[in-house]
């Protein structure tokens, strides 16, 4: 069975691609979370995505 940061992992690596296909993300900002579109800030948005997917790779393979 995999452990339970492994299933973290992937959980967050389908969020990541969900996020993508629907061109919207959430972040958090200050103590608030913000939704972040790929249409307004691109960017922005592929900063967190990328973000996003590390710490998915980071879940997977180190913990």
């Amino acid at each position: 069975m995999p452990s339970i940061f492994v299933l973290l992992g992937i959980a967050v690596a389908c969020y990541v691609a969900w996020a993508v296909a629907s061109g919207s993300i959430v972040a958090r900002s200050g103590i608030r979370m913000r939704s972040i579109r790929r249409d307004e800030s691109p960017h922005y948005f592929w900063f967190v995505a990328g973000c996003y997917l590390l710490l998915a790779l980071a879940l997977i393979f180190v913990f």
